[in-house]
């Protein structure tokens, strides 16, 4: 009972215990920061693990207008679902004693926790979700996952310091009419297919306004997430995404035909893969085979992207990817606006391993979480734990040509590229004949990402060639020019 009242008095002082330290609380961000929970309700108690019943965390949610603590840690092990249908309601687990809350599931083919229909205003906080898949383990495959959103009218939903793992499916998905959701400082973690932000067969129901940001995806085969069909105004910032099997993050358009597309930011996210080093992002069904790198390719596959007109608004700045990475360009060259009230705090990426990682997933990590996020900070810090795929043996400099936008272009077009290391860099614009008609840049110029604007007012229509050469390092990007 002491410990218990050393907690609650850290809570009511803006303090929490996370992988075993003492930490100031961090704020709620995003779309969903205006969410009350269960503020000015009634305080329920959760006093036993058991599945259902008084005291049980099942008849916790089953009203809203509550706030709900727990006097007790440990496994819940569901028989069925917890589905939230209720209003204002908060879940505390920061409230519980070690090794905090795990929910988990008696069987396969079921979730374990999801909020649907008309659920609004609801917070949930400091839980770990686990699953039964495992890799290389198909006698739990088709088992479904650990969490889920699903319904209509779904507003004001906060997650934050949610652990979820080990899901086959719906780890963490967001589908149905969606919107004001924040997903904070969480670990998605050791599942199939984490994550998709999409819908069911039209008719389309739409998810707008989501902010993802200071989270971790790791050890996951793909789906980080994948984002697809009438997902507007996704925020997805300071996330650091380890270790993927098929791909880190896809915006999947045009996969069924008409569907609506996605718009996002995606700011300030670093990229780690273990292998396939060029998925870290995908436009379409894989990499490639668009017209920013192999050209036109004749009959399309389905759900390949091949123009800028088959992304939406997509504004992709400041993040840490493979170099081998293609589909990493912008299609505005400014953000979506986010109102004041929703916009998070965005770290540059060379700070994410003090400022995110100590505060990601629940404050009683299991001895793997700590091991991704010990092996994650090494990774921002710049070092190489055993294990991990040494870049020097796997990939070239970071040295990296973007293609220019707009593209074609009148008579304004702007020119991003990447430097490693510092070193003499020469920025320069050809014709078809080959001859130089301009020269951008001539310089020596640090390390780190520039930008620079082309004004070819002065120029005839037609194609032309961008050429950054920085040391060793050349590239070429073909430009269209339309007066």
């Amino acid at each position: 009972m002491m410990v218990k009242n050393w907690i609650n008095q850290l809570i009511c002082l803006g303090f929490v215990v996370c992988h075993g330290a003492v930490i100031a609380e961090k704020p709620i961000e995003g779309f969903g920061s205006l969410s009350t929970g269960g503020e000015g309700g009634d305080i329920y108690h959760v006093t036993t693990l058991n599945n259902d019943g008084a005291g049980s965390l099942r008849e916790a949610v089953s009203q809203g207008n509550r706030t709900v603590i727990f006097d007790l840690g440990g496994e819940i092990v569901l028989d069925t679902p917890i589905r939230i249908r209720v209003n204002n309601l908060t879940i505390d687990g920061s409230t519980a004693p070690a090794p905090g809350i795990t929910i988990k599931k008696s069987q396969l083919y079921m979730s374990c926790l999801g909020i649907e229909n008309y659920a609004q205003n609801i917070i949930i906080r400091y839980l770990r979700v686990q699953g039964m898949w495992k890799k290389g383990d198909e006698s739990v495959g088709n088992n479904l996952g650990t969490m889920y959103f699903d319904g209509l009218d779904i507003r004001r939903v906060v997650l934050d310091h949610i652990t979820t793992r080990n899901a086959y499916d719906s780890g963490l998905d967001i589908w149905g009419a969606v919107r004001d959701i924040t997903i904070q400082y969480s670990l998605i973690a050791f599942s199939l297919h984490p994550q998709t932000i999409s819908h069911y067969p039209a008719p389309f129901l739409g998810r707008k306004n989501i902010s993802i940001h200071h989270c971790i995806y790791a050890g996951n085969e793909e789906r980080n997430p994948q984002m697809r069909a009438l997902s507007r105004n996704i925020d997805y910032v300071n996330n650091i995404v380890y270790d993927w099997r098929w791909y880190g993050i896809r915006i999947k358009n045009n996969w069924t035909p008409g569907e609506p597309k996605v718009s996002a930011n995606l700011i300030n996210n670093a990229f780690f893969p273990t292998e396939r080093f060029s998925w870290a992002l995908v436009y379409g069904e894989s990499p490639g085979a668009d017209s920013r790198d192999l050209g036109p390719p004749g009959v399309l596959p389905q759900g390949t992207v091949y123009e800028d007109s088959d992304m939406d608004s997509l504004y992709v700045s400041g993040n840490l990817f493979p170099p081998e990475n293609i589909d990493h360009y912008s299609t505005i060259p400014a953000p979506l606006p986010i109102p004041e009230f929703a916009r998070v705090t965005a770290y540059d990426v060379s700070v994410l391993a003090d400022s995110v990682v100590p505060f990601v997933g629940t404050h009683y990590p299991l001895d793997d979480e700590t091991a991704v996020f010990e092996t994650v900070q090494e990774l921002l810090r710049g070092n190489n734990p055993a294990g991990v795929a040494d870049p020097e043996d796997k990939r070239p400099l970071r040295f990296v040509l973007s293609q220019n936008f707009p593209n074609p272009f009148n008579p304004k077009t702007i020119i991003n590229y990447e430097l490693q290391i510092t070193n003499d860099v020469d920025l320069s614009i050809y014709n078809l004949l080959g001859q130089k008609i301009a020269t951008l840049v001539s310089e020596e110029q640090k390390a780190g990402h520039h930008q620079v604007n082309w004004d070819a007012s002065a120029f005839t229509s037609g194609v032309y060639f961008c050429q950054l050469i920085a040391g060793e390092f050349r590239e070429v990007k073909k430009m269209v020019l339309l007066q």
